[in-house]
């Protein structure tokens, strides 16, 4: 059954973890207080902070684009609302289920499409959302929040910051292993930089890591 409650902590829990990645300091997580804000500070949401690859927060504030250009290009019913938005077509435009709970994984690029490709590109732009997996919003944003707990997924600043104020590195870019390794409960692999001689540790490093 859905509970409002459970929906909150979910989505959350899953941004708490986001700030403990080093390009965020801790106070880029602020809370609404119990009657919500008035007026809402577009100043952050103009920001594009990073979530997950070419992915970040809807920006309900901003007239033109964003949110609310996916809704236009792909109309939700009214119970239904983007959490986040692609900055392309790699990214994910998450769509809460208000009704029952759950998040629908929405990518341009059809990842997380649940019907074969033929089916899929008969669909009209308008109902393509729908053929997406569909996860209850607690066990999605656990997913989520895996992946940065258990370094699967690490959260850096882009030097450049644009499009977004961060860029993603992976030690995984398969995005079915990479779950797997997120629900991994065993002890975290030990591992230390290849320091031989010769060897720059910071490239050890990135080696470890793949940039998407």
């Amino acid at each position: 059954m859905f509970s409002r409650q459970e929906t909150v902590d979910a989505v959350a829990s899953f941004y708490r973890q986001i700030i403990k990645q080093p390009y965020l300091d801790d106070n880029a997580l602020t809370m609404p207080p119990g009657n919500g804000w008035t007026p809402v500070n577009s100043s952050r949401q103009n920001k594009r902070l990073l979530v997950e690859y070419e992915t970040v927060p809807a920006a309900y504030t901003q007239r033109n684009g964003g949110a609310a250009f996916m809704n236009e290009l792909h109309p939700l019913p009214a119970y239904c609302v983007y959490l986040t938005e692609d900055v392309d077509r790699e990214g994910y435009s998450l769509i809460l289920d208000t009704n029952i709970g759950t998040v629908t994984a929405f990518s341009i690029a059809g990842y997380e499409i649940t019907v074969d490709y033929d089916t899929y590109e008969a669909l009209p732009d308008r109902d393509r959302w729908k053929a997406h997996r569909v996860l209850p919003v607690t066990d999605f944003f656990d997913l989520w929040s895996r992946k940065y707990a258990r370094l699967v997924h690490m959260l850096v600043p882009n030097p450049i910051g644009q499009p977004t104020t961060g860029a993603l590195f992976v030690r995984e870019d398969n995005r079915r292993k990479a779950e797997r390794l997120a629900m991994d409960t065993g002890p975290f692999e030990e591992w230390q930089p290849d320091v031989r001689e010769g060897t720059n540790p910071e490239e050890a490093v990135r080696r470890r890591y793949t940039a998407v």
